[in-house]
């Protein structure tokens, strides 16, 4: 559990470096084509990229501590050595050990601000489509036959059924709401102002995003934009971008072979919905609220962008993708970080401590310290090691200094402080099932 924690706040906290770089590749994006498809797609991507960060620490996570508990270490597999020395004083004073209680506190911190950053988003989410809601309810359905009729002969609309359009005095731009009875709302003071043929064109765009299924996917923006409200200031730039994409998308599929005319009048509906009271990003609005943004957008309503060419289009992807690399093979190595045991498995017995019993007994080992490693089944005594009692020949593979000693070489008998160390491998553990003891001899 406590690597799961730790897994998910690494990940939370790499929206920062892993946003940064997908606003790189988005910054990219927007010099190599002024396209609005592929510069939707590569701020989608921006923004989404640390929330895949994110789950694929997880799922290493997951993953890497299913693999470690797969194999048994030499701990788990060798029961006798196992029991022995948790009964040794040393062993219970590791036990004891404080925990790293100050990095989990962090990171139980960390996820529980992210999970009531996210939970303060979807509710505020709530209450705001609760209110429009409301106000669809109250609001009255298009009358204007003409409208009604260019949205039926409209043979470059997308393919979405008409939902409903709706005209409200309670609202100072078009909306798409609902998800799902959805329904284009149209204030009042634009329908008694605007003829059919404008007003289409905004419908048309609200049509867009319904076919791209945009009010669905705002749920799950909002969820993660505050799921990563600790990195805000990076999600915050990678959403406005990507809002802004997305609405130069769906002018583009609502001015398809629309007349220098008809662009000029939509530029200026546009104009005059921003004069009006900016609604909160919980709903599909016609007009955004960031001046640069909204400036490229008018640029391109007035002057539409050729597609991109298929070099440059390579070029984004082929960027993606080593992005999209990097980001995975960063996740997979945060998750590592999150399932590492402790750097050190080392502990010091107090000298002169009773004599540890090694399997097959009656093999004893009396050592100022012994140490393993994660990644071996060896236990390496030090610091004084004797050997005493007797050793079962027929079940130990015996080496002195990595090879075999002679026939007669016996251990116990070796002089005080001869040895500088013992390495013992568990019978478990070699390919002959025999105990292994390597006995390295001091230097004279």
């Amino acid at each position: 559990m406590s690597a799961l924690v730790s897994a998910a706040a690494l990940g939370l906290v790499a929206a920062w470096p892993v946003g940064m770089l997908g606003w790189v590749m988005g910054a990219v994006t927007e010099r190599l084509t002024a396209d609005p498809r592929p510069r939707a797609a590569a701020w989608s991507l921006a923004f989404l990229l640390p929330a895949g960060a994110l789950a694929a620490v997880l799922f290493g996570a997951v993953g890497l501590a299913s693999a470690a508990a797969g194999p048994p270490s030499v701990a788990s597999s060798h029961l006798p050595l196992t029991a022995i020395l948790k009964t040794a004083p040393a062993v219970r004073a590791l036990h004891a050990a404080s925990p790293p209680w100050m990095a989990q506190a962090v990171a139980w911190s960390v996820l529980g601000l992210s999970i009531l950053g996210m939970t303060h988003h979807l509710w505020a989410w709530r209450e705001g489509h609760g209110r429009l809601m409301a106000v669809t309810r109250r609001a009255s359905p298009v009358d204007d036959p003409a409208l009604l009729e260019r949205l039926r002969s409209a043979g470059r609309r997308p393919e979405v059924a008409t939902p409903p359009i709706l005209v409200s005095d309670e609202i100072d731009q078009p909306l798409l709401v609902g998800l799902r009875r959805p329904a284009i709302l149209l204030p009042t003071r634009l329908v008694s102002t605007t003829r059919a043929a404008p007003l289409a064109l905004i419908c048309l765009h609200e049509l867009a995003h319904l076919h791209r299924r945009d009010n669905v996917r705002l749920v799950l923006e909002n969820a993660l934009a505050g799921l990563f409200w600790l990195a805000a200031p990076v999600i915050t730039v990678l959403r406005a971008h990507m809002t802004a994409a997305r609405e130069e998308l769906c002018d583009q599929l609502a001015l398809v072979e629309a007349s220098p005319q008809a662009r000029h009048q939509y530029a200026h509906d546009l104009v005059e919905a921003l004069k009006g009271r900016l609604v909160s990003p919980q709903q599909s609005a016609f007009a955004g609220h960031h001046r640069k943004l909204t400036t490229m957008r008018l640029t391109a309503i007035l002057q539409p962008s050729q597609a991109v060419s298929a070099p440059r289009l390579g070029l984004i992807l082929a960027l993606s993708a080593a992005l999209a690399t990097l980001v995975g093979g960063g996740s997979l190595a945060l998750a590592r970080q999150a399932t590492a045991k402790p750097p050190s498995n080392t502990f010091d017995p107090v000298k002169g401590s009773s004599p540890i019993l090694i399997d097959p007994m009656p093999l004893m080992i009396t050592a100022d310290a012994a140490r393993t490693s994660g990644t071996s089944p060896m236990v390496v005594w030090i610091g004084n090691p004797t050997i005493s009692g007797v050793l079962d020949r027929p079940s130990t593979t015996l080496l002195v200094n990595g090879v075999a000693p002679l026939a007669d070489f016996d251990p116990m008998r070796l002089p005080p402080n001869a040895i500088e160390r013992l390495e013992v491998t568990p019978g478990k553990d070699t390919p002959d099932r025999k105990l292994l003891l390597n006995v390295v001899l001091k230097a004279h």
